[in-house]
């Protein structure tokens, strides 16, 4: 049915949304404050770059992925993705 396709897209990109905000101002609050860079928060930088890395390419595949009777990305996606 449309509507829980349209709920499911609603969901994702509020999602993706908060994921790329929340973690661009992660990164940029420890990278711009030099009483922020510890050992600690560097850490926490490598954490926030690669849940945005997931949630700027994962998110958006399995979200094509679910909205999708059939494979919408090609061969070379249906290769390279882990679906």
């Amino acid at each position: 049915p449309g509507w829980e396709i349209a709920i499911k897209v609603v969901f994702y990109v509020i999602a993706i949304v908060m994921d790329l905000v929340g973690n661009v101002i992660v990164i940029l609050i420890i990278a711009l404050n030099r009483k922020m860079r510890s050992t600690t928060n560097v850490l926490i930088i490598n954490l926030a770059v690669s849940d945005l890395m997931v949630g700027t390419f994962c998110m958006w595949i399995h979200l094509g992925n679910q909205t999708s009777p059939n494979w919408p990305f090609g061969w070379f996606m249906c290769k390279f993705s882990t679906f």
